[in-house]
Order: C-alpha cells, then sequence, then structure tokens
C-alpha cells in the first residue's frame, strides 16, 4: 500500500472557561485529539456518544461531523488538549474512503510528546508517518470503493473553488450519471453535491478559525460565492453561523 502523509498541523488547548461548551464541526483532514487534563465526549455522524479517558485520544476522518463537548478536570476546573491534524491519502485515496477506525483510543506512545517537540519539518514528517502507522494497526479495510471514487474526491478536494456538476464527476468516474449518483449515496451516506459543499464548509471552517478574511472572501475561494447561501449551508452544518464559529473557544 501506498501511503502519502502531504501535510502534519498541530494545536494546543488550555482553558478554565471551556467546561460543557460543545462544537460541532467537520475537517478537512484526519485528526488525532487527546484530552491531556478533562476529557471529551464525542459524537461522529450519527453514532454513539463516546467518552475520551484523560491522556486518551479520539479519532475522526476527514469530512465527518464531529459532534464534541468539553469536559474540565473537576480537581481544577481546567481542561487541556492538544492534537494532530492529517492530511493523509492510502494508495492515492483519501484514508477515510479505505479504512475505519476506532472513535477512541490509548495514547499512541510517545509520539505526540515527540511531534510537539519536534522543530524541524523533516521531524515533524517523519513522526507523522509513524503516527500514520500506529493507525493503521488500529483501522479496519473498508469494501474498496477506491478504484472509482479516488479520481473523483481527489477532483473535489483540488478543484472544490470552481463549479463542478455531477455530470462531470460522474464521467470522471466513467459511469452514467444516475448510476454515479446511486453508488456515490450507497458510499458515503450523502448526494456528490452535498459531499461537495461540505468539503468547501470543512476548508471555510478552518479559514475562519485561522484567518482574518472576510466572510464574504472565504465563501468565494470554497467556491460558493453567494455569501447568504453560503452562510445558511455553515450553520445548516455546525449549527452557528460563520460569526459565531470564528468568535467560539
Amino acid at each position: 500500500m501506498q501511503v502519502e502523509l502531504r501535510q502534519v498541523l498541530t494545536g494546543q488547548l488550555q482553558s478554565k472557561e471551556i467546561d460543557g461548551v460543545r462544537h460541532i464541526k467537520a475537517l478537512p483532514y484526519f485528526s488525532i485529539v487527546q484530552s491531556v487534563e478533562g476529557r471529551y465526549s464525542v459524537q461522529l455522524g450519527d453514532g454513539e456518544e463516546v467518552y475520551t479517558t484523560p491522556g486518551g485520544v479520539f479519532l475522526a476522518p476527514a469530512q465527518i461531523t464531529q459532534t464534541i463537548t468539553h469536559h474540565a478536570e473537576p480537581a481544577t476546573g481546567q481542561m487541556t488538549a492538544r492534537w494532530a491534524f492529517l492530511e493523509l491519502y492510502l494508495d492515492g485515496c483519501p484514508a477515510e474512503l479505505l479504512y475505519s477506525f476506532p472513535v477512541v483510543a490509548e495514547e499512541p506512545g510517545a509520539l505526540l510528546n515527540a511531534l510537539f517537540a519536534a522543530e524541524d519539518p523533516c521531524d515533524r514528517m517523519s513522526i507523522g508517518y509513524q503516527l500514520v502507522k500506529w493507525l493503521l494497526a488500529r483501522g479496519k479495510r473498508k469494501e474498496p470503493y477506491a478504484e472509482v471514487f479516488a479520481p473523483v474526491l481527489s477532483l473535489i478536494r483540488r478543484e472544490y473553488a470552481r463549479t463542478i456538476t455531477v455530470a462531470e464527476l460522474a464521467q470522471v468516474a466513467h459511469l452514467s450519471e444516475s448510476h454515479f449518483f446511486a453508488m456515490f449515496k450507497k458510499a458515503f451516506g450523502c448526494s456528490p453535491v452535498a459531499y461537495l459543499n461540505n468539503y468547501r464548509l470543512s476548508v471555510a471552517s478552518v479559514l475562519l478559525k485561522e484567518t482574518s478574511l472576510p466572510i464574504g472572501q472565504i465563501a468565494e475561494q470554497v467556491g460558493i460565492p453567494d455569501q447568504f447561501y453560503f452562510s445558511r449551508l455553515f450553520k445548516r452544518r455546525y449549527c452557528k453561523t460563520p460569526t459565531a464559529y470564528k468568535r467560539a473557544l
């Protein structure tokens, strides 16, 4: 199997004002999130809500809706957490297309410590690949949709900022439009247009948090130039307006 790690991003949280705060998000990256002090309750998609243990992690594939509640350590009233986001492809496909992963897992040894201590980008990528090895040891191979959908998802992730039609995606998959639509919905649980817009919104959610770009410019950059339509889609997916999402902890 060919493993390609295109990007490794990290972040940290330490707060005494986040106990009980609930976030809904979906990211364009694979998430490994560790509750160092306190814990998370997390629901992925329509799955059951589960809890991390202090020091444990939850795993969230790219694109899946994460409903997360923060639970501070009772003794201190504080929550400390850290995360690694991996842009991960297996045999040219996004990892979530080929593998399913448990929602919660044990701490990945000293790998996160090493990742956060690494300053050299080559060292960070090397540790990132070790994290991928740790992930794959816990993942389960899915039904192989890769042959049909790998070029489709690659097109979406590469060119989401422009207009993309279902007919174009069906052509890339070498299927009739109706057959493609039915197969796609069976594989991903949503229509191709919904998947495309959800990917755009996941990119927008990162831009809202990490840049000072105006909402209208973000909407245009991700391929939804109508700001009012963008805001309506965003609120439907994340239960917050783009402005409220940007201001949230």
